[in-house]
């Protein structure tokens, strides 16, 4: 089961909404919306798309094997909240979290690009109905909707600690989204798998910082720039990446299989 709080609906609601009143905004995502059209629906689908996110993300860490039966129980849980940081090295534990971000990477755009989503989609951002038209406006707003999420949703930064926080700062698991985004395309929209390339994303960045500086400020997100750019910066996140597939590879036997029968039933469809 996975389970979101109410807290987290509301923590999105109010600058999400505010971002979709933002001419700027709206702009980048549809440059051929007119000044008065309705923004209902573009809050809907970002809004949508990051739950969408969040929830794939914890569905992630039960596919690949994260979580652990807990001592009362035998049902597996893990906590999505982020206590505060231990003493000891936690890379494995970020680790984790980049894992379950790619799996949400993945079914997040696989939905997305479904014929009746990806309809209503392009359509919303003004593109015809045709992956190599409406595609880049989709994966942008993807990124926009996640981009939203991390900014919204940062905690503290010290850099001096970073190893032993539980989860990744959220530059850092930007990063490893865009990898994560290029590799689906690369599978599904071969031309579109340079997308974004880094000016690309700083646009984007650039857009939401824009639109949520007045409801959240810019809290510590050039100070994780700066932090990135720096030698240790360079240092943690070859460290991290390093780890990733150490994690998975100690997690196998506890992945989730898909039942034959269900391969079998799917491939029939």
């Amino acid at each position: 089961m996975v389970g979101l709080t109410r807290g987290f609906f509301e923590l999105m609601f109010k600058p999400l909404a505010y971002a979709c009143e933002e001419p700027g905004f709206v702009h980048h995502l549809n440059a051929q919306a007119p000044a008065d059209q309705s923004r209902a629906e573009l809050f809907t689908m970002l809004y949508l798309t990051s739950l969408q996110f969040v929830t794939a993300h914890e569905l992630g860490h039960h596919v690949h094997g994260h979580c652990e039966p807990s001592r009362n129980s035998s049902c597996c849980r893990r906590k999505e909240i982020v206590p505060a940081a231990a003493a000891t090295d936690n890379l494995e534990s970020q680790a984790a979290e980049i894992d379950a971000d790619g799996y949400s990477v993945f079914m997040t755009l696989a939905n997305l690009m479904k014929d009746g989503p990806r309809r209503t989609a392009a359509k919303l951002l003004g593109k015809a109905d045709a992956p190599a038209e409406c595609g880049p406006a989709i994966l942008a707003a993807f990124l926009t909707s996640v981009s939203c999420f991390f900014h919204i949703s940062q905690g503290p930064f010290d850099a001096k600690r970073i190893s032993v926080r539980t989860h990744p700062f959220e530059l850092a698991r930007l990063y490893f989204v865009v990898r994560h985004l290029r590799d689906w395309s690369a599978k599904y929209i071969p031309e579109l798998a340079a997308w974004p390339d880094s000016k690309d994303f700083w646009i984007v960045q650039d857009n939401v910082r824009a639109a949520l500086s007045t409801v959240i400020g810019d809290q510590n997100w050039s100070e994780q720039q700066q932090f990135l750019a720096s030698e240790p910066g360079k240092e943690y996140m070859h460290r991290l990446e390093a780890t990733i597939p150490l994690v998975r590879s100690s997690m196998e036997p506890y992945k989730w299989e898909v039942l034959a029968e269900a391969r079998e039933s799917g491939a029939s469809k």
